[in-house]
């Protein structure tokens, strides 16, 4: 009995330190994103679209994500212009 409950344990602590890392891994992303974005540098930020959006689709980006990438890089385009 006492073993089940220490594989439990074991078994909750790995799934909240996986969505943990997850998490934050996903925020670093976002924020390399953000940053390439606001630097203007379209080679940095496409990659850096790429590797945040693989990141959240689990390894294959979606027509969703590349459309999305391309919003993204027109609106950089139009801040840096004004």
């Amino acid at each position: 009995m006492n073993f089940f409950v220490f594989l439990i344990g074991i078994i909750i602590a790995y799934v909240l330190i996986t969505r943990y890392s997850h998490g934050k891994q996903q925020k670093e992303l976002r924020s390399l994103y953000d940053m390439a974005l606001r630097s203007g540098n379209k080679y940095e930020a496409y990659d850096a679209a790429k590797s945040y959006y693989t990141h959240l689709r689990k390894g294959k980006l979606t027509m969703y994500d590349e459309q999305e990438i391309v919003r993204d890089m027109i609106a950089m385009n139009q801040l840096i212009t004004l």
